[in-house]
């Protein structure tokens, strides 16, 4: 083939070379080779490169233009793209809890920024200031869900090629709060939770008291998960955020003591659905917060200090460890996910019988000098 001076052949593709305004030039024409076009590129070979650099320049312009309106979008808007993918990917629980921080805490503070202006330091005095509704300091547990969801908008940031850096690593973690201890009911105010005036707070209250289950599990409680020739219920699943879902961790199965199993018999008995605990035109409970109003009540009824429903659960586990009861049962009735986790928070209600075994080994101990000839004076 012939050489032409301003167009050359290279991978079947024509370019254009040439010299303007004192300016080297070798570009792709985009066109497949052939005779007929080599020549007119170099006979055309100005207003070719002319034409390329044009549309150099407006692909350059779009990109940059694309780049900023991707600099443009705010924290919210981020946000949003990424909660389809939250919904279809956790638990509708998770997925709630996660829009609940979104909207109350992080939209009001960074919902109309530009996710690129929100660096390390903007983080870190917010943390420093942030404060509750209430002007209370939240927890460090509360900070650390905050944390967690930020970095996780951030990693998706930076996948995305809008920012270059996670800005939340190295962000320290605020100081943990002291815990407020869990304040258990008494046995008399048991007692007179039992015998209030209503009979589904009366239902509910012997089940929770009596076998630690959680809010929304007993709740979702249904019938075919009560096994009464075995004395057992299993747990599968929880009201929470209107909607059924599966236990905090995961399934379980318990005992059903004595007290528990009368009660549930006298409720099958006269059942009108598939569920045990249902409210109005026998439908199920989907969320725990339903509970709260008859809670209160009952309680202000009985003349009882309030505490949340939740402290049902921890009556349970602190009356069963005071007991004598072994902590590795109570851990799994609770569903715990170790013993670990009972014995950080119900350590203090293990009975206390140091003193009496200290006293046996002392006893042995002195027995066997003794036989040796030797007194020890205790």
């Amino acid at each position: 083939m012939k050489k032409w001076l301003h167009s050359y052949e290279r991978n079947r593709i024509v370019y254009v070379k040439g010299t303007i305004n004192g300016k080297r030039y070798r570009l792709s024409t985009g066109r497949k080779a052939s005779k007929k076009t080599l020549e007119y590129v170099h006979q055309n070979w100005e207003s070719e490169i002319s034409r390329l650099c044009l549309i150099g320049e407006t692909l350059k312009i779009k990109t940059q233009n694309r780049r900023q309106d991707k600099f443009r979008i705010s924290f919210q808007e981020f946000c949003t793209k990424l909660q389809p993918i939250w919904e279809s990917t956790l638990k509708h629980s998770s997925f709630e809890t996660r829009m609940g921080l979104l909207r109350n805490i992080l939209y009001p503070a960074f919902g109309k920024t530009a996710i690129h202006q929100i660096d390390y330091a903007v983080l870190r005095e917010w943390f420093f200031n942030f404060r509750k509704k209430n002007g209370q300091k939240p927890s460090a547990g509360y900070c650390a869900n905050i944390a967690s969801l930020l970095s996780t908008v951030f990693e998706e940031a930076k996948k995305s090629g809008i920012v270059s850096q996670n800005p939340m690593i190295g962000l320290k973690k605020p100081k943990p709060l002291p815990k407020n201890n869990p304040t258990p009911f008494s046995h008399e105010e048991i007692a007179k939770i039992l015998l209030c005036n209503d009979a589904f707070v009366r239902d509910f209250a012997t089940i929770a008291f009596f076998t630690g289950m959680r809010t929304g599990e007993i709740l979702a409680l249904a019938w075919d998960c009560i096994d009464f020739d075995n004395d057992t219920i299993h747990v599968e699943r929880n009201a929470t955020f209107g909607t059924i879902t599966t236990p905090k961790t995961g399934k379980r199965s318990i005992d059903m003591l004595p007290c528990v199993k009368t009660k549930l018999l006298q409720m099958y008995a006269r059942k009108k659905s598939c569920w045990v605990f249902v409210h109005s035109r026998n439908k199920n409970y989907t969320s725990s917060g339903s509970l709260a109003y008859r809670w209160q009540r009952a309680l202000k009824e009985c003349q009882i200090a309030y505490r949340s429903v939740y402290h049902t659960r921890h009556t349970f586990a602190t009356t069963m460890i005071s007991a004598g009861e072994d902590i590795l049962w109570v851990s799994a009735t609770l569903g715990h996910s170790n013993t670990q986790m009972t014995f950080a928070r119900y350590a203090k209600y293990i009975p206390k019988t140091r003193r009496q075994r200290a006293s046996i080994v002392e006893q042995n101990i002195a027995q066997l000098l003794a036989q040796h000839g030797n007194a020890l004076t205790l």
